[in-house]
């Protein structure tokens, strides 16, 4: 009855600590399995089922989590390069201005020299 919900919790991934609670509990209820009640048994499955499904939407909340803050830090690291290109740019116009205007002096101060 809740050694199917079992079987399956234990092929979930797990921290050291879950899985020693999870194999006491597997041992725990193989050692008394025929003197727990049908109904406690059927409540024990549906705690089980249940926490089968809040494992697996746990493990997608955290994957979910992950992808969001990946997609985050590539935008900021997107971001920052953006910057930097466009500063480099700034920095190339900027020397190119310079030089236009040095020639642009330097033809007006021939011009008012002559």
């Amino acid at each position: 009855m809740f050694e199917e919900q079992l079987k399956i919790l234990l092929e979930k991934k797990w921290t050291e600590d879950e899985l020693k609670l999870i194999n006491r509990l597997t041992s725990n209820l193989g050692y008394y399995k025929k003197l727990i009640p049908k109904s406690l048994k059927q409540d024990i499955a549906e705690a089980l089922q249940m926490c089968n499904l809040l494992k697996v939407e746990l493990e997608t909340y955290k994957e979910i989590n992950f992808l969001q803050k990946s997609l985050i830090k590539n935008e900021e690291q997107a971001e920052k390069r953006g910057e930097e290109q466009g500063e480099e740019q700034a920095e190339e116009q900027g020397e190119e201005q310079g030089e236009e205007r040095g020639d642009h002096c330097e033809k007006h101060g021939e011009e008012n020299e002559v």
